[in-house]
């Protein structure tokens, strides 16, 4: 599938800063209204407002992309609450029964959720992600890259396929995958590498 996304919105799902992006949009929208408008403003209300306490800077969306991974440890007992969790997590994210078949519509739910990514993928570099030895010892660059990779390879393709929710999953997949992917000039062949590793 082909998610669009017209020159003038990129700009507003490459920036991670949440204050930054309001600033973006309110100036994209002044310029005209492509008919996603409204969807991108609910995404971004939803992603980054806390129902519980209204006001608290929060980033609902990156937390569901943390939590992700450990989906694949649910005992199979409990496969079937935790498929529903990982529903509502995907609701959050804006894939719900409201979206649309229509293409802008996917598209900019594809980009949200590729925006979070994103933001969760510069979580994934510095000294402290990925330590080794107890955490004593820093990992590389290509063992930080290589930990993303299977992490990433988890969220796509292990859960979906495990949970049985690979059409329901399938712009989220294919989001976290896309902006993995374009990371850096290698992450694509790590991305590989673990897809053969696993299978």
């Amino acid at each position: 599938m082909r998610y669009e996304c017209s020159g003038s919105w990129m700009e507003y799902y490459l920036e991670t800063d949440p204050d930054k992006r309001k600033e973006i949009f309110d100036r994209l929208s002044d310029l005209g209204d492509d008919g996603a408008n409204a969807l991108r403003r609910t995404l971004f209300d939803n992603r980054h407002t806390d129902p519980k306490h209204p006001g608290r800077p929060v980033d609902r969306g990156l937390w569901e992309i943390m939590l992700m991974p450990i989906n694949d440890k649910a005992l199979y007992r409990i496969l079937p609450w935790t498929a529903k969790s990982i529903m509502k997590s995907m609701s959050v994210l804006g894939i719900d029964e409201s979206i649309t078949d229509d293409d802008m519509s996917v598209s900019a739910v594809y980009w949200e959720i590729r925006n979070a990514a994103r933001r969760y993928y510069e979580n994934c570099k510095g000294s402290r992600y990925a330590r080794k030895w107890f955490g004593i010892a820093s990992a590389s660059e290509d063992e930080q890259l290589e930990r993303t990779a299977s992490d990433v390879y988890i969220m796509a393709e292990v859960i979906p396929e495990k949970y049985k929710l690979v059409e329901e999953m399938r712009i989220f997949s294919d989001a976290v995958r896309d902006e993995f992917t374009e990371r850096s000039p290698r992450a694509r062949q790590v991305y590989d590498m673990q897809r053969k590793m696993q299978h």
